[in-house]
């Protein structure tokens, strides 16, 4: 796939998802760190040495609304996401 991608990762703060993001970042893609716990999610960010690659937006997976938000500010902020 072209390199950078716009990713969209939930669960960013803590786990997989962490590990997920910081791949991405460490790829040069620009990754939108999702995650209920904002704090959680801006510390991967910059922790990779990429956090101005980075988007954190804070909700809830499991919330629709929280993912419209989500994919909302995306938009308005970086290239429309290509991978999910």
């Amino acid at each position: 796939m072209a390199r950078p991608r716009t990713v969209i990762v939930t669960g960013a703060a803590f786990g997989i998802g962490a590990a997920i993001a910081t791949r991405f970042l460490a790829e040069g893609d620009s990754v939108v760190l999702f995650d209920i716990n904002a704090d959680g999610a801006r510390d991967v960010a910059d922790r990779s040495g990429r956090g101005s690659h980075s988007l954190i937006v804070q909700g809830d997976a499991g919330d629709e609304n929280s993912v419209r938000e989500a994919i909302r500010k995306t938009e308005e902020t970086v290239e429309p996401p290509i991978s999910w």
